[in-house]
């Protein structure tokens, strides 16, 4: 951990505000429901459960097993592109956003894979992990604390 505290966001970025963040979750979670859909409705119709998709009732009896090939599919989509060079999901580079490490450099895979699955523990808490973004001086949320990241915005004009 550092143990200098850097208030300010490195050059030619802000800290992104909870607002810009949510909405770019928002977005991440549409496109990312999409993306589970194309997988797991011809899975499921392959597999010859398709005729519970009719029925929801039944269909939550199956739908435990597929809650791993979910996270698998949600933790390559976030791991991958955060820490791609892009350093952002679709949805945070719509919303003009990138992950870094606190000095303001790109994440490592693993890096990005221990920020995924700390949301569990964002979540864990009544989403109060989540809420905290909205409070800490850099904007955080429990899990950029957990894998040192912070979640920043270009300054425009730099």
């Amino acid at each position: 951990m550092n143990d200098a505290p850097n208030i300010t966001a490195p050059a030619g970025s802000t800290y992104a505000p909870f607002s810009r963040r949510a909405l770019a979750f928002s977005i991440d979670q549409v496109i990312l429901l999409f993306v589970i859909l194309l997988f797991i409705v011809p899975a499921t119709i392959l597999i010859g459960l398709g005729t519970f998709l009719a029925w929801p009732f039944v269909f939550v009896m199956f739908a435990p097993p597929v809650f791993p090939v979910t996270t698998i599919i949600a933790w390559l989509y976030f791991a991958a592109q955060e820490s791609s060079r892009h350093q952002a999901t679709f949805g945070k580079r719509l919303c003009g956003l990138r992950v870094t490490d606190m000095q303001g450099n790109r994440v490592t895979f693993a890096r990005a894979t221990l920020r995924f699955f700390g949301k569990f523990a964002s979540s864990a808490i009544m989403l109060l992990g989540w809420i905290m973004a909205a409070f800490t001086e850099k904007h955080q949320a429990l899990h950029d604390m957990i894998a040192e990241t912070l979640v920043l915005k270009k300054v425009k004009g730099s």
